[in-house]
């Protein structure tokens, strides 16, 4: 269960991450995705113990 609730937060992530971008067209999408990615460190801190699968992570943030 830890595993769906991990991938869905990274899911919203993205997703708020294309919402950003998509206002605020002056900052390239990468540096909002590493913002979120840093606000996510501090804002889920219990997750911090939890180690992910590279494959997994892939497989939430591909993009075709």
């Amino acid at each position: 269960m830890e595993v769906v609730i991990l991938v869905l937060i990274l899911v919203v992530a993205v997703l708020i991450s294309n919402v950003i971008a998509s206002k605020v067209t002056q900052v390239p999408l990468a540096f909002i995705e590493i913002a979120m990615g840093l606000l996510m460190a501090f804002v889920v801190p219990f997750y911090r113990h939890y180690t992910m699968n590279p494959e997994l992570f892939m497989l939430a943030v591909w993009r075709h």
